[in-house]
């Protein structure tokens, strides 16, 4: 699953690299750019793996949002979603960079990280 999910980080972190390659940078920009970047993904499927064990069940847990630039995208239960996905059978209204608010039985429910 982490495997699956680390793929996913990556596909994505490409994409939106691929946005910004008209931009002028030295090389040694987009290295260090690129090597924050995985960093970034290792911590956060590091925290994913330590949060799902944490909370089983039907309970929804964000686990990290990641946002380079382009449409921000959410880690909840080691599942990636932007706004307009479904997970567990509840809509992803939104996704900002410190919150996500899922639409579930009626109601509005807002997602925050951690930091």
């Amino acid at each position: 699953m982490v495997v699956i999910v680390l793929c996913l980080l990556e596909t994505i972190y490409l994409v939106l690299s691929k946005r910004n390659a008209g931009q002028r940078r030295s090389t040694q920009q987009l290295v260090q750019k690129e090597r924050a970047e995985k960093d970034r993904i290792v911590n956060l499927l590091t925290t994913a793996s330590a949060a799902s064990a944490e909370h089983p069940g039907n309970a929804l847990t964000l686990n990290g949002i990641i946002s380079s630039g382009g449409e921000p995208v959410a880690l909840i239960n080691n599942e990636i979603v932007k706004a307009g996905d479904y997970i567990d059978g509840k809509r992803v209204l939104s996704v900002s960079d410190k919150k996500v608010e899922i639409f579930s039985e009626g109601e509005v429910v807002v997602l925050t990280t951690k930091r």
